[in-house]
């Protein structure tokens, strides 16, 4: 069954028997090798699960809003936003960015190319005139005499195209590669470690396809009463070989020399074959990092979504988000100078939104530290008059009451708008009002 994603041999057995029965092993295969194609065609475009983990972190990634700073200062406007904005004439940010991640996700390899007027294939540090994404069936990577990155060679309809790696390992190339233990110049795919899963989905749905158009039935039980010369047994295996797999179930055998095909109908229980997909779209997700509830058709509740949403985040999207900005920020910005940096806009992600709302939350009953402490916390500026500690009651800064009191106000509504423009909630603010004022009043 798991021949699709990979090449695979059948095992020979070492043993065979001549009796009238007996049992044939015919799921006995051995990982041979794989090829980049088969990722992005069976790995990718014919698998629903793996389609939509990788949709649901590229597309993700790519609506996120990049920011540059200078010296720590937020920049407003500069070439590179410009760049990233419009890579090239043929691509929008959005689609630039979904096409290099979804390639390291599918392949664990993705290669941008930084293109010039000059069209030269040595590196350059002056700004790029595009960037491009480069397909990595079309890439390989030329190792040196240390075993590093030499060159890189585009070819596409057997026209070759070098890019030089400099002393330095620059490159107009940037080859973003998901770890392999084995390979220092290639990555390796997270399709390879969950490979058989991809093919029980595949496998397993034609199976399931084609058991109820021939209207439930698969190949039974092969019976004889003679002795099975050679000759015959390797007839018999080769008629089990035409039968196996899943675009051939259900077919009507045609037997002679008194064997008996028997065929085995199968109860409700042995055509459910949803257990089994869920357990591999279960591995699938996990290879990924993408909750199963995200990918599961079952209809899941708001409070789970919300919750996987956040882990989708941290597992999946910021990682990779992450790793793309640091080979930018290695690769690209110093280009165009010294002292920048590229990041994200943290406050434009809900996940992180919705950690800090439950933060806050359990701030606002946190007594031992002060308004700034827990401005910083989550990442919010200081405010003036926030560095003191609230009374456990009212959260109200006792010293602030004894002061108006002693100073007195023009009235309790200016009090109030003066609270909260120092950072005070209205109703903390109206607590401390009605201590002074309605006290005086009274």
């Amino acid at each position: 069954m798991f021949n699709k994603l990979f090449s695979f041999e059948k095992k020979q057995s070492k043993t065979r028997t001549n009796k009238s029965s007996g049992i044939v092993d015919f799921n006995n295969y051995d990982f041979k090798d794989y090829k980049t194609e088969n990722y992005q065609k069976d790995g990718y475009e014919k698998n629903v699960i793996v389609f939509r983990c990788v949709k649901l972190i590229a597309e993700n990634i790519s609506k996120i809003n990049f920011q540059l700073f200078k010296n720590g200062d937020l920049v407003e406007k500069h070439p590179i936003l410009d760049l990233l904005k419009e890579p090239n004439p043929y691509q929008s940010k959005k689609e630039f960015i979904q096409d290099v991640i979804s390639q390291k996700l599918i392949t664990g390899n993705s290669y941008i190319e930084a293109v010039y007027n000059d069209e030269s294939n040595i590196y350059q540090e002056k700004p790029p005139l595009f960037l491009y994404s480069v397909n990595p069936y079309f890439m390989s990577v030329k190792p040196g005499k240390d075993g590093l990155p030499a060159s890189y060679i585009f070819d596409y309809s057997n026209n070759k195209t070098v890019f030089s790696v400099n002393v330095n390992g620059k490159s107009n190339i940037l080859h973003l590669k998901e770890f392999s233990p084995t390979n220092e110049l290639i990555g390796v795919s997270p399709l390879k470690a969950c490979a058989p899963d991809v093919d029980i989905i595949s496998e397993g749905k034609k199976w399931n396809y084609n058991i109820i158009k021939n209207g439930g039935k698969v190949s039974g039980v092969l019976e004889t009463e003679q002795e099975l010369s050679d000759t015959q047994y390797q007839q018999l295996k080769k008629f089990k070989d035409s039968m196996i797999g899943g675009n051939n179930t259900g077919g009507i055998p045609i037997l002679g020399g008194g064997v008996k095909f028997t065929p085995i109908g199968l109860s409700p229980s042995d055509l459910d074959f949803i257990n089994g997909i869920k357990a591999s779209s279960q591995m699938i997700a996990f290879a990924y990092g993408v909750p199963y509830d995200l990918v599961n058709t079952d209809q899941a509740k708001y409070e789970n979504l919300e919750k996987a949403y956040e882990l989708l985040w941290d597992q999946a999207i910021e990682p990779n988000l992450i790793h793309l900005l640091d080979e930018l920020n290695n690769w690209l910005i110093p280009r165009y100078g010294e002292d920048l940096l590229l990041t994200y806009d943290k406050n434009s992600i809900g996940a992180i939104q919705l950690k800090n709302n439950r933060k806050i939350t359990a701030l606002e009953s946190v007594s031992f530290m002060t308004i700034n402490e827990k401005r910083k916390s989550i990442g919010l500026e200081p405010i003036d008059g926030g560095d003191q500690l609230l009374t456990e009651l009212n959260k109200i800064p006792l010293s602030e009451i004894d002061l108006n009191i002693d100073s007195g106000s023009e009235n309790k509504s200016d009090y109030i708008l003066s609270l909260q423009k120092k950072g005070y909630e209205k109703k903390q603010a109206e607590k401390m009002a009605g201590l002074i004022y309605d006290d005086i009043e009274d």
